[in-house]
């Protein structure tokens, strides 16, 4: 396949996601495409096609889905007592009395329920729908309310189990378990800015604060709680990366614990939430790993179009240092993340960038948080913005106030984004 066919085959791709066509019928659809003009047997693609991803990574995804998805069915009882709620009710103990207390406490209900979710609108949601109400009641500003929820939910994505890094792995062919740590260290250094922004946003005591004092036995009584709860990122991450569990059986060790303590200790799993919850993982499994097989059998055809080497040549003759490559790179992350999902710019991207960074020692895991990370925060921009759209649901607001609100959270996420972009011990 020539260069100028390359060429038309990614901008097909990207017309094709830009008017709405499924990400994986628009791989599919151009990796036919392709195939037919570099006369590529179609047996050779399907061969492709059938052993595309690295099957210990692969089969992970099904069983962190199936335990996110367990976790969020038992943040949505109505009676206030899901895992959310108790999630809430342990922060706020020990850090509602604090002018601004309820700020600090989503960013840290936010970030702990991250590693039970794995994803950032799932987030939003869980904790943005119990604890929202209570903050405009006490007095916190609507917009800036929503906004903290919209950026401390990103999270979600970024805290390990990550499902971006997890596709990210898979088509670049990296360790995931590298990329859980790199993630865990980035959603560390997130949290403490957003508080940092909490913190400046209740200067002067311009806050609500909780008149209740702190009472250690309902401290005590709150953590017991959520003890059980907070025991599933430990399974994942302690099993993963003390290496012994695989990510496959700490994903299936957790999934069957979230089910025991749903079942039998918070008892919030009846047939029709676990039928839900089984139902949802089944179908969010099989789209995300039709997408990974597509995007590899893409990728396999997109490189004899020799247009990534004539990337890397043109980047290399410009005598493009390691940082001014990776900041472009961050900067078209956060362009493209604006229109499209973190999935399709792994798949858009890792195919053509990879290579170039790797010629120009970038290192691997570096330029997969890059990727990543810049990815989540384009979609906390208009007009693809499903965070936004998530805390829609539940404030009710106008996008433009959301934004607002968001906005001096959104700036901390881009200066830490542009630090650990420059600075990769970050």
């Amino acid at each position: 396949m020539s260069i100028s066919a390359g060429l038309i085959l990614f901008a097909v791709l990207i017309i094709l996601l830009l008017i709405g066509v499924p990400i994986a019928a628009s791989l599919g659809l151009c990796a036919l495409l392709g195939a037919y003009f570099s006369n590529i047997p179609l047996a050779d693609l399907a061969q492709r096609f059938a052993n595309s991803g690295n099957p210990d990574i692969l089969s992970a995804i099904p069983f962190f889905l199936l335990c996110a998805n367990l976790m969020s069915a038992q943040s949505e009882l109505k009676a206030g007592e899901g895992i959310s709620k108790k999630l809430i009710l342990f922060v706020n103990s020990f850090l509602g009395k604090i002018p601004g207390g309820l700020n600090y406490g989503a960013v840290l209900a936010c970030a702990l329920f991250s590693a039970l979710a794995g994803a950032a609108p799932i987030t939003v949601i869980a904790i943005g729908s119990v604890l929202y109400a209570q903050m405009v009641e006490l007095g916190y500003p609507k917009n800036t309310s929503a906004g903290l929820f919209t950026a401390a939910g990103s999270l979600g994505s970024i805290i390990p189990p990550s499902v971006i890094m997890i596709v990210y792995a898979s088509i670049a062919k990296i360790n995931v378990v590298d990329m859980f740590a790199a993630g865990a260290k980035v959603g560390i250094i997130l949290t403490v800015a957003f508080m940092l922004v909490c913190a400046f946003l209740a200067r002067g005591g311009k806050m609500p604060k909780n008149t209740q004092k702190f009472i250690l036995a309902d401290f005590l009584k709150q953590f017991l709680s959520i003890l059980p709860a907070l025991l599933v990122p430990i399974i994942i991450l302690g099993g993963i990366f003390s290496k012994l569990l695989t990510p496959v059986q700490a994903g299936a060790v957790a999934s069957v614990y979230a089910l025991l303590i749903g079942v039998f200790v918070y008892k919030s799993l009846d047939m029709k939430a676990l039928a839900g919850a089984f139902l949802k993982s089944i179908s969010g499994a099989a789209m995300i790993l039709f997408i990974i097989v597509c995007a590899n059998t893409f990728s396999f055809v997109f490189m004899k179009s020799q247009l990534p080497k004539l990337l890397e040549a043109f980047v290399l003759s410009a005598q493009m240092s390691p940082i001014t490559f990776c900041l472009l790179t961050a900067f078209i992350v956060m362009l493209i993340g604006m229109i499209i999902d973190g999935a399709a710019i792994c798949i858009l991207l890792v195919p053509a960038l990879l290579g170039i960074a790797r010629s120009l020692g970038v290192g691997d895991i570096h330029f997969a948080m890059i990727i990543c990370v810049g990815a989540v925060l384009g979609s906390m921009t208009p007009p693809v913005a499903v965070s936004i759209f998530a805390a829609k649901t539940f404030s009710g607001l106008e996008i433009s106030d959301i934004v607002k609100g968001e906005l001096p959270f959104f700036l901390s996420f881009c200066i830490v984004y542009l630090l650990m972009t420059i600075f990769p011990l970050l």
